[in-house]
């Protein structure tokens, strides 16, 4: 984004003036000086979505209502038995290994055969996405990875009774449409990106490492996760949902969007 800020040839470039938490200091020095103005954010507003909040009043220098992430997606279907799994993140530290994905998947339909899940994730993720379908081997998945459009994923995630992904965009996205998801996040930006507050998303539950050591990316961390500790969390969370949802819709055989 510095970068496009550099080339854009505005007349008055305008940032936030940010912090080293997710680049090196020596960087910043050089991208600071694409802009034409830095406005600072208070250093005891921690959480991102805040942070964004009050550069935006800053800037047009008047109060913003919003007070928590909203995307407005009208509803026509209702909930489907439908599990919809992120395999892919930016960054092998934060990336849960896909063979613990490839296990989850095979338990959750042993013990919910008529449950449907999605793969999802960008097309840079077909790879992994294609992996994680051909070894779960049934009628019952379908591979979108690198298809659906945006849109579409975000209709996908409101429509299904639950998400799970690693700590990437999905959980932004189902913080914005109050969308049940399980996020298994290594806890390198713990407090920064995640957790959301529960006051503004009471839709996603977190699974950390035992030890969460902060502005530390080694793989070490996401792959102490159990996959039985995932498990627990996801099936607890489909069979409460399984309460709200139709006969009709638990036995339909169509991946409806």
């Amino acid at each position: 984004m510095d970068n496009l800020s550099r080339f854009t040839g505005a007349q008055w470039k305008i940032a936030s003036l940010g912090d080293v938490l997710n680049m090196k200091e020596e960087v910043k020095k050089v991208t600071d000086k694409f802009y034409d103005e830095l406005i600072p954010v208070p250093p005891d507003t921690e959480f991102e979505f805040f942070r964004n909040k009050e550069f935006t009043e800053n800037l047009l220098k008047q109060a913003v209502l919003l007070k928590k992430p909203h995307i407005t997606i009208p509803n026509s279907h209702g909930k489907s038995f439908r599990l919809v799994v992120f395999p892919g993140a930016n960054g092998s530290w934060k990336t849960w290994p896909l063979r613990n994905y490839i296990e989850i998947c095979r338990r959750l339909l042993q013990d919910f055969p008529k449950l449907q899940i999605v793969i999802a994730g960008s097309s840079r993720e077909k790879g992994a996405a294609h992996e994680l379908e051909i070894s779960i081997s049934s009628s019952n998945v379908l591979n979108l990875a690198g298809q659906a459009s945006l849109l579409e994923i975000v209709k996908l995630m409101q429509t299904s009774v639950l998400t799970v992904s690693n700590e990437s965009s999905p959980v932004h996205i189902a913080a914005s449409i109050r969308a049940p998801v399980v996020c298994i996040s290594h806890g390198k930006f713990f407090g920064r990106f995640d957790p959301y507050p529960s006051n503004i998303a009471e839709c996603i539950t977190y699974v950390y490492p035992e030890r969460i050591s902060r502005g530390y990316d080694g793989e070490d961390l996401i792959k102490s996760i159990s996959v039985d500790k995932v498990y627990r969390i996801v099936k607890e969370k489909i069979e409460k949902a399984v309460e709200n949802i139709s006969s009709e819709a638990i036995s339909s055989k169509n991946f409806i969007m």
